[in-house]
């Protein structure tokens, strides 16, 4: 199976140090090497060059960097992971060959997740919520909508609400929910230590980091996050 098809066991709603400079490749050169690798960059790809601030030095503007010089893009993650004004598609760094998730919002009137989320989980730094790699931001053309481009950590292990579906019963031992229950109250109180509120917390926005029975969760899906104050610790 070629890395940028859709990962098992897909989520009905998933929603994974970037380098340190763009390459100098052009658009073209890295749609070249995408399909020498036979990837398929699939989605609306951006315009040539995306400015971006690196997750490390939030508090100020980074080089114009382009996105498909840093990373393969490929299929979404699964067939559900597009919505809205959002679709998530699988990546891979060409530094390291490690491979994250792409979100890509259109933010705009139609829609209330804002470029706030970047800020909310450059805040945060837990093993319970899902890491923030990278960032970029750009308009589209023709239709002039900023999109914002985010490089997240990839839990292949779909969200909890599926996990729930796919149970025995659709029910877990009592044992088992308290231990997902005690991840997620720790990662929410992290959150709240940071003046941070989620606010759209249900089973869709918990992740399993991958297969296995006892798979860690952690907590996605940042768009509708608060602030409780204008100065976040």
């Amino acid at each position: 199976m070629r890395w940028d098809q859709p990962v098992a066991s897909p989520a009905p709603g998933h929603d994974a140090s970037p380098a340190d400079a763009s390459s100098g490749h052009t658009l073209e050169q890295g749609r070249q090497q995408s399909q020498q690798h036979g990837l398929n960059s699939s989605g609306s790809p951006p315009p040539p060059r995306l400015r971006s601030r690196s997750v490390s030095t939030s508090s100020s503007s980074g080089p114009i960097r382009n996105l498909h010089d840093l990373y393969y893009i490929g299929q979404p993650i699964s067939p559900h992971s597009k919505g809205g004004n959002a679709e998530v598609l699988l990546c891979m760094r060409k530094a390291d060959g490690l491979k994250f998730a792409l979100k890509v919002v259109r933010l705009g009137a139609h829609t209330r997740e804002s470029r706030s989320q970047v800020r909310a989980l450059q805040c945060v730094n837990h093993v319970g919520i899902i890491k923030l790699v990278d960032w970029f931001e750009t308009i589209e053309h023709p239709s002039g909508d900023l999109v914002l481009y985010m490089v997240m950590e990839l839990a292949t292990g779909g969200d909890f609400l599926e996990h729930l579906v796919r149970c025995a019963d659709r029910r877990l031992s009592e044992t088992r929910a308290a231990a997902c229950f005690k991840q997620v109250l720790e990662a929410v109180g992290h959150m709240h230590s940071r003046g941070l509120v989620h606010c759209d917390l249900k089973p869709e926005n918990i992740l399993r980091l991958d297969e296995s029975e006892n798979s860690p969760v952690k907590i996605t899906d940042f768009g509708f996050a608060q602030f409780l104050s204008n100065n976040p610790n």
